[in-house]
């Protein structure tokens, strides 16, 4: 495994609850077993064989899917496949107080930094790799906005 996978684990594995590590490990050895086949195929664990998202609100769906869907939910609705194992539910974007109680610049923390940084669950790992991309964080941002539209 290499990338921001390796970083996000290993800060994951720093913050994480027992049953938050246990959910973690299993995520990790599917990521890796993924990564594996995938290399053994002749490619490379990034290689995805949709076309490349063309503007900044695309790709952001792409990464939340990817990197969020699992315990916020494909929809933002805060019912992913993990929620089971956390302590704290995520909450759902589609909620107008959730929204109206929340910044922009929470949203952009929490995601560079994790949910402690705000004062939420430490459940919610760190993306330090948003740090000096503004144009990416804006659109994740925006995405998790949208879902109240």
């Amino acid at each position: 495994m290499k990338g921001w996978r390796c970083a996000i684990a290993q800060d994951a594995l720093r913050r994480c609850s027992v049953a938050g590590l246990a959910l973690l490990l299993v995520a990790l050895a599917a990521a890796c077993e993924r990564g594996s086949s995938t290399a053994a195929a002749g490619g490379s664990a990034a290689t995805t064989s949709t076309p490349a998202a063309s503007t900044p609100l695309e790709r952001a769906r792409e990464e939340f899917a990817r990197r969020c869907a699992s315990c916020h939910g494909a929809q933002g609705t805060g019912d992913g496949a993990y929620v089971p194992e956390l302590a704290l539910a995520p909450p759902s974007f589609h909620d107008p107080k959730w929204q109206a109680a929340v910044t922009d610049a929470e949203i952009e923390n929490a995601i560079q930094h994790g949910g402690e940084s705000v004062g939420k669950s430490a459940a919610m790992p760190s993306f330090p790799d948003f740090s000096g991309q503004p144009e990416r964080l804006a659109a994740m941002r925006d995405l998790v906005r949208s879902f109240a539209r």
